[in-house]
Formats: C-alpha cells, sequence, structure tokens
C-alpha cells in the first residue's frame, strides 16, 4: 500500500462545497487500477453496481453491488475496478459533524458514529453491504440529491439533506454490522462536546472553568476523562472545534478578523496559522473558493 501513494485534502471538500459532506459519483468502462492513496476526511464509497477489488491494510476484498466501504483519514485504500463499475463516494468531515451532533435531538447512534470515526484509538477501515431495502432507499435519496425539485436558494438544503439521510442510513447498516464499533462513551463527553460548541467566545481557560462547573470535575479529571474517552487532548479539541465554527461563520459573511474575535483566537495570526494546519488553505481562500463556487 506505499506504492504510488498520495494524499487527498481537507480542502478537497471545504474547496467544493460550503457543508462539511460532499458527494461525487465514479463509472468505470474499463479494467484498470488507482494508485493507492490515504485523506484528510473519512471516504465512504456505496457499490452501486458491478464489482470491484478493494486493497487496504486489512486486506483485498471483492466489493459488489450493495458493499459500502469506510475509509477514515490516515488510512490508505486503492481500488481494482471492473468495467460497469458505478460507486457514489461520500466525503465528509467528522469532527465538524460533532459540533452540531451534540444536540439533544441528534440519534445517539449517528453521535456513536461520528466518535468513531474520529478516534485514533479506535478508527479503521471497514467494509459491510446493505440489506435490499436500504441500498434502494439510497438510490432513491441519490438521485433526489442530484436533481433538487427546489429553486437554487434551497438546493443547498435540500442536497444536504438528502446525503444526511443517506449517512443516516448508513449509520444503521454500520452499527448492526459492527455493533463492537459504536461503544457508547461516558455520558460527560457528550455534555463537554455540547459545552465547548455553546461557549466557543470564551478563552480557553475560561471554557475550562465553565466545563470544570458545569460538571463539578476538576480540569484534570476532565483532561484525563479527554484522552481516555477520545483519545487526544481537551485544548486539541476546543481548537478543533474553533476552526470547525469558523468555517461556518466565514461563509455567512463574517470578515476574517471578526470570525478570528468571536472564537478567541489570541490575535488574526493565530487564526490563520491555526485554519491552515487544520483545512490546509488560509482563512480567505476558504471565502474565496466557496463564495465563487471553485
Amino acid at each position: 500500500m506505499k506504492t504510488q501513494e498520495y494524499l487527498i485534502h481537507s480542502s478537497y471538500i471545504t474547496a467544493r462545497t460550503s457543508l462539511p459532506l460532499y458527494t461525487e459519483e465514479y463509472r468505470y468502462t474499463a479494467h484498470l487500477s488507482e494508485a493507492a492513496h490515504s485523506h484528510e476526511f473519512l471516504e465512504v464509497g456505496i457499490i452501486l453496481s458491478g464489482r470491484m477489488m478493494h486493497k487496504t491494510e486489512r486486506g483485498n476484498r471483492l466489493l459488489t453491488e450493495g458493499c459500502v466501504y469506510f475509509i477514515p483519514d490516515g488510512h490508505s485504500h486503492a481500488l481494482e475496478p471492473e468495467p460497469g463499475l458505478i460507486v457514489r463516494n461520500l466525503y465528509l468531515l467528522p469532527k465538524i459533524f460533532l459540533s452540531d451532533a451534540s444536540e439533544e435531538s441528534t440519534p445517539v447512534m449517528l453521535q456513536d458514529f461520528l466518535l468513531y470515526f474520529t478516534d485514533p484509538g479506535l478508527r479503521q477501515t471497514a467494509e459491510i453491504r446493505l440489506p435490499q431495502d436500504q441500498l434502494t432507499a439510497v438510490r432513491s435519496l441519490l438521485e433526489a440529491c442530484d436533481t433538487p425539485p427546489c429553486c437554487d436558494l434551497l438546493s443547498d438544503a435540500f442536497r444536504y439533506h438528502c446525503l444526511m439521510n443517506v449517512l443516516l442510513l448508513l449509520c444503521d447498516s454500520f452499527g448492526r454490522a459492527c455493533p463492537e464499533c459504536l461503544v457508547r462513551r461516558d455520558a460527560r463527553i457528550y455534555r463537554i462536546l455540547r459545552l465547548i460548541r455553546e461557549n466557543l467566545s470564551l478563552s480557553t481557560g475560561d471554557l475550562l472553568r465553565t466545563i470544570s462547573a458545569e460538571l463539578f470535575l476538576n480540569p484534570q479529571y476532565i483532561n484525563r476523562l479527554i484522552k481516555k474517552e477520545l483519545h487526544t487532548t481537551l485544548s486539541a479539541l476546543i481548537l478543533d472545534t474553533r476552526i470547525e465554527k469558523s468555517c461556518e461563520l466565514l461563509l455567512k459573511g463574517h470578515t476574517i478578523t471578526e470570525t478570528a474575535a468571536a472564537l478567541a483566537f489570541y490575535d488574526h495570526s493565530h487564526f490563520h496559522k491555526a485554519f491552515v494546519r487544520r483545512l490546509g488553505m488560509t482563512p480567505s481562500e476558504y471565502q474565496k473558493k466557496n463564495f465563487t463556487g471553485l
């Protein structure tokens, strides 16, 4: 898997859509081999027709109609499609979804699904097969996504909800196929995620004190809890969430200076460097590409 390996950055998604979710369809008319590649996002591939050999670090497997593969960021895979293969890819940024998925109305399974694919201590490549009724539903949703029956002002929202419903169906099938993967975390983790999202205007120190007071836990214990449950640090989790929220603010027309101030970055330079490290482009490049549709 090391030969001819290349990396697709998360900017591949953000340069094409203002959403943390993007889809493409590929049709193969000849037998060929695609080089091994990895990502900075989660790739989900749905085989709509035909067959292909799928190569991952877990081995090679023949995938046919109805099969779905999940490639977390940092993991590699390669494809050997046969003529007639049609595969629909969904690319998503799970950490961005998590900032909204801590809402009480979000299905528990979806929260656990997203946490699994953001957890470097657990995540790995996976393959499942959709039941026929779910495959039929996925096809219908993708067809609706491609031809939204609404005006331009509403089409993005319509497509987003179509893809979200596809994601929910995939989440359901993944949970049935790999129940051991969707381990329910300590309930306090979900409260911490919500508190971070709701208090991003606070400095990191004040935010930590807010979480500590809300959960009646000392900061050292909260850090240990985050490391145990999410295999990251609280400061890294807060910074990731700030960057994710900044994407939303930038796309709503806020200036870079306004965004940096609203999210308690030290200054413009601090925001600029953190954004580039996370998304592979500057805040101004992100705004320009999304506003121009490039």
